[in-house]
């Protein structure tokens, strides 16, 4: 159901055929197969990907060395499309230059937001991920929240997203409406009776703004307090984003054949009378005007022939990004704790 009313929102065409090949594979969903030239070899031209053998791959994913993309039914990259994989279960995009897009988010223009997708190139949907310092939520669509307050999926929890989609989560501060509330650190306001060790305060069980505060009267005779159970800590990763290399574009010379419309001798077909013009007297405006300096009479043809000439252009390389686990907390809500991978002697990633 979450699928079919995500198709509707998003108007996602699926344009990959579903049909079942594999028992791992999504129900509807297939396997298709995934070339790599560093170690397949073969030619990419920027366009098609032939095998060593001369075979042209379609239907499949392709590593060039530095971007992946999917190679359509005529061979040719799938561009600036926000789709089903394969698999039939999970959402990915490819960018205008044909980039599935991984560990990133990515502005698409057929649904008009902004989404996230994770190392596997998979659309994150309903789901909290840290930049740095800023939390981000991309809700039930996969639309990163940044209009200001809004509901999350759950149907219960709120959060403020400023215009860039990071979401307030410095403590208390205040609702659309001025109401005061408190934003926890991961976006979600505050609902419920909460402490600062000092003061209770009443945040509504609703939106969480502030109904009251108290605080507890001091007792002159101390209560013994009864021994509690030792709590076991269910260690659960945070995981979060950061930048390994910024994006940036460069300039790359390649060789190119060019095909040439040139001037023939009919007398003596081996002589290229054009290619002897633009190596000698290229100031001349054409091949009849060389002939005539140099006093050549002679009857000619055209023929078309290959021409290697350098161009650049410019390639862009989009940042580099990898997922970490920049903390972990405890799975029961009441504990509250966090603490480092080195804290805890845990991997970060």
């Amino acid at each position: 159901m979450k699928r079919k009313l995500l198709t509707m929102i998003l108007s996602v065409t699926l344009l990959f055929t579903g049909i079942t090949t594999q028992t791992y594979a999504a129900e509807g969903g297939r396997t298709v197969p995934h070339y790599d030239i560093t170690k397949v070899g073969g030619n990419w031209d920027g366009t098609h990907y032939t095998l060593p053998n001369g075979t042209l791959v379609t239907d499949a994913f392709f590593f060039d060395g530095a971007y992946t993309y999917y190679l359509q039914a005529d061979g040719t990259p799938m561009k600036d499309k926000l789709t089903y994989h394969p698999d039939g279960e999970h959402i990915i995009y490819l960018d205008s230059y044909g980039h599935e897009v991984f560990t990133n988010f990515q502005y698409c223009p057929s649904v008009g937001y902004t989404c996230y997708f994770d190392s596997n190139g998979y659309l994150y949907k309903d789901q909290i991920t840290f930049v740095g310092d800023n939390v981000y939520y991309l809700n039930a669509n996969g639309a990163m929240e940044q209009n200001g307050w809004f509901q999350f999926a759950n149907g219960t929890d709120y959060g403020y997203a400023n215009w860039d989609g990071s979401l307030m989560n410095n403590g208390f501060s205040y609702d659309p409406w001025g109401r005061i509330v408190f934003y926890h650190w991961n976006g979600m306001v505050a609902r419920g009776l909460i402490t600062d060790g000092v003061t209770y305060y009443n945040m509504d069980t609703t939106d969480g703004h502030l109904i009251g505060t108290f605080t507890m009267p001091t007792n002159t005779t101390p209560t013994p307090t009864p021994a509690q159970p030792t709590h076991q800590h269910q260690w659960q990763p945070h995981w979060a984003t950061r930048v390994v290399q910024e994006a940036y574009d460069e300039t790359v010379t390649k060789t190119v054949t060019e095909w040439e419309l040139h001037c023939f001798s009919n007398e003596d077909p081996s002589w290229d009378i054009t290619a002897e013009w633009q190596a000698n007297r290229p100031d001349l405006p054409n091949e009849g005007a060389y002939m005539s300096v140099m006093g050549y009479g002679c009857s000619c043809h055209t023929d078309t022939v290959p021409v290697e000439k350098q161009v650049t252009e410019t390639v862009h390389h989009p940042a580099v990004t990898e997922q970490y686990i920049d903390y972990y907390f405890c799975a029961d809500d009441s504990c509250g704790e966090r603490h480092t991978p080195a804290e805890l002697g845990k991997p970060d990633k």
